[in-house]
């Protein structure tokens, strides 16, 4: 935990300019030494910001066709019924 305070007071300077995005990253950092494991062993943050990179687009199957889901036939909840 004192590793994972100490990089949040090192890295203040690098902070994001977004207040919500400053916090996602120290509540982060504090779950990782609650939970005793590395930043760098998360692969949470890229390595040049503490801003999340975007998600890997996703890999196709080979041998697999993606199928469109259909519409439900249940309505949601709070959706009148037809």
């Amino acid at each position: 935990m004192q590793t994972a305070l100490t990089d949040i007071g090192e890295k203040k300077a690098q902070w994001a300019a977004d207040a919500d995005e400053s916090y996602r990253f120290a509540t982060h950092r504090i779950l990782l030494g609650v939970f005793d494991k590395s930043a760098n062993a998360a692969g949470a943050m890229d390595s040049g910001s503490l801003t999340p990179g975007a998600p890997a687009p996703a890999t196709p199957v080979p041998g697999l066709t993606p199928v469109t889901p259909e519409p439900s036939a249940t309505p949601a909840p709070g959706t009148p019924a037809r």
